[in-house]
């Protein structure tokens, strides 16, 4: 298979549960950004810097909106 094609990596679910986590205590995505790479968190490309559209990406992908929608349902 060559480069750039496929399916992409997915976040780790320890992860995408923490970005969940933050966006829903209302911090923007680059604040939720900003997170990732103080903490050294890698990208699920192993590329560096999060950026906000990385974070937005992955909370609009199907599995965030899900454990969006589950986490804001437990209160």
């Amino acid at each position: 298979m060559s480069a750039g094609r496929g399916r992409p990596p997915r976040c780790p679910g320890d992860v995408l549960e923490l970005i969940v986590r933050l966006r829903r205590d209302h911090m923007t995505f680059r604040d939720i950004a900003h997170v990732l790479n103080a903490r050294g968190i890698p990208t699920p490309l192993a590329r560096s810097p999060w950026t906000p559209a990385h974070v937005y990406n992955q909370i609009t992908s199907r599995r965030g909106a899900e454990l969006l929608d589950r986490l804001s349902a437990v209160v």
